[in-house]
């Protein structure tokens, strides 16, 4: 299931929080969030399949990608197998793990987007008194 921010929700959110005199720190949560994802994202790959099993190769053409964990800090990704052994390496996780998860997607291009269309409305340089 892929992760992702509903914005409309967060919309809301302010607008109350607004009213109570807490925007300026939900706005800080969003943006580092915001951070958060583009921090993470990962340009010039792609994963493919090569003779059955799931491979990640080289491709500056490829849209950007997320992976589905990664370490808090450093942004490395990183996978695991049933035995819940954290590795960096996706190939080093057992066929069945590494076939059957989606450990790198596109579903936070969404998020990105989101994002912008939010900021351009709740931005705090352009909102007087946030």
């Amino acid at each position: 299931m892929a992760h992702s921010v509903d914005f409309s929700y967060i919309d809301e959110a302010r607008r109350s929080a607004a009213a109570q005199g807490f925007a300026s720190g939900i706005n800080r949560a969003i943006h580092a969030g915001a951070r958060r994802f583009e921090q993470s994202r990962i340009n010039g790959i792609r994963q493919t399949h090569r003779n059955g099993d799931k491979v990640t190769v080289q491709d500056k053409e490829a849209p950007p990608l997320w992976p589905r964990f990664s370490e808090i800090g450093t942004n490395r990704p990183f996978f695991c197998g049933r035995d819940g052994v954290i590795k960096y390496d996706i190939s080093s996780i057992e066929a069945e793990r590494r076939n059957g998860y989606a450990w790198y997607g596109g579903w936070r291009s969404e998020v990105a987007s989101r994002y912008s269309r939010w900021k351009e409305r709740w931005d705090p340089d352009r909102i007087p008194g946030s």
